[in-house]
């Protein structure tokens, strides 16, 4: 299998199409080439039926953070049935080394496409509703996702021409049955994106599944009013502004119901949101009955949801439309680089030393039951705000 040729990456999978790989899955065409791999339409010759395969790149197999990531996608995808989740049916390695991962080949958009203008109530709130009922599923089999953004959230449209959302890249998931040594999450890594990341997980502690609830109240939010609740292009300045205090406040012309349900989402302390997925979605869907009554006495009817422009296209496939609605909303910033230690410690004096952890004994924690609520006698330490934002340190011969 040559991947690395003359022709660049591009043409060496091109050569590929048209071979049997596994001895099953017949590759057919390009969907997208990334920075980690390459996703390819295939057709099972066994079952007859169409597949996405990803493969990682063959030049990162030596990285052991990469090939970790990969495989913590398949494992954790693969213990996943759920109508929100997407389904992995297989995972494994070809002779030169090449991992791949086998995925369903679904036709939607990315919920990407739908943003940049607030959504109806109804239809936010269904969606968020099918966001908590996969995310439930994934934090019952002690998953925790860590990056829970649009760009994460799939629609598909069914033949009753209603949306199914899945919740897909579970590429830096936490599976909490793992030793923890294995999953290199300890203060001084930061994973996610800044404008839907938790303070707790923008400043590199460890996390539980609470961080993907206030993930969940950000996408809420952008989906109510059209943009995420904090914005900047600096992405310090995003993390510096969830800690000094809460987003503007949503439209009153939301109901009350949604309204609280997305406030206690993005409360800065973790202690303050629902503790678990759960209880979140029971609020959310005692919201959504309100919602479906009055609708039903407005003369009007439900307002109509509004509809992707682009043509449904396969997931995990690269268009001009996923990219450009991915360049409009500007959510670039960390993305999922470990922060350096000197990088953390500037960020730290630029949020005027926000403490984490005063003793050994009160860090954040991660550990247990992902459903449990924490006790009384938690030792989870309240994530405090700077009193001001300092100025960068000068170097000493200015």
């Amino acid at each position: 299998m040559a991947w690395r040729d003359s022709g660049g990456v591009y043409a060496s999978v091109r050569a590929l199409l048209g071979q049997v790989i596994a001895g099953r899955y017949r590759l057919d065409s390009v969907l997208g080439i990334g920075g980690m791999g390459v996703v390819l339409r295939a057709h099972h010759v066994g079952l007859r039926r169409d597949v996405a395969i990803k493969m990682l790149r063959p030049e990162l197999i030596e990285n052991p953070e990469v090939t970790g990531r990969f495989e913590r996608e398949a494992l954790s995808l693969s213990r996943l049935e759920h109508p929100n989740c997407l389904q992995v049916t297989d995972f494994g390695q070809l002779e030169d080394g090449t991992l791949f991962m086998v995925m369903q080949l679904l036709e939607g958009w990315e919920l990407t496409e739908l943003l940049g203008q607030p959504l109806p109530v109804l239809q936010a709130v269904e969606l968020g509703i099918q966001l908590l009922r996969g995310l439930e599923h994934a934090h019952r089999r002690k998953i925790i996702h860590r990056d829970l953004k649009p760009e994460n959230l799939f629609l598909v449209r069914n033949e009753d021409e209603s949306f199914t959302l899945k919740i897909i890249d579970f590429g830096i998931a936490k599976l909490d049955s793992l030793h923890p040594g294995d999953l290199k999450t300890a203060v001084g890594m930061i994973f996610g994106t800044p404008a839907y990341m938790s303070p707790e997980q923008a400043l590199g502690a460890p996390v539980d599944h609470r961080a993907d609830l206030y993930a969940v109240g950000c996408v809420l939010y952008e989906m109510l009013t059209g943009t995420p609740p904090f914005r900047d292009r600096d992405p310090m300045m995003v993390i510096h502004r969830r800690l000094i205090g809460p987003p503007p406040p949503l439209p009153e012309s939301i109901s009350v119901q949604v309204r609280e349900v997305v406030d206690t989402l993005v409360a800065r302390e973790p202690q303050q949101r629902y503790q678990s997925a759960s209880l979140a979605l029971q609020a959310l869907e005692n919201a959504a009955v309100v919602l479906r009554r009055f609708a039903r006495m407005n003369p009007e009817g439900e307002p109509p949801w509004i509809l992707p422009r682009s043509r449904a296209s396969a997931l995990l496939q690269e268009t001009p439309e996923r990219r450009d609605a991915n360049e409009r909303r500007q959510t670039s910033g960390l993305g999922v680089t470990p922060m350096s230690e000197d990088d953390l410690a500037s960020l730290r004096r630029r949020l005027d030393s926000v403490l984490l952890s005063p003793s050994p004994d009160a860090r954040l924690s991660d550990a247990g039951d992902v459903l449990a609520p924490p006790s009384s006698q938690s030792t989870l330490v309240p994530v405090r705000p700077p009193r001001r934002l300092l100025p960068p340190p000068q170097d000493d011969d200015e």
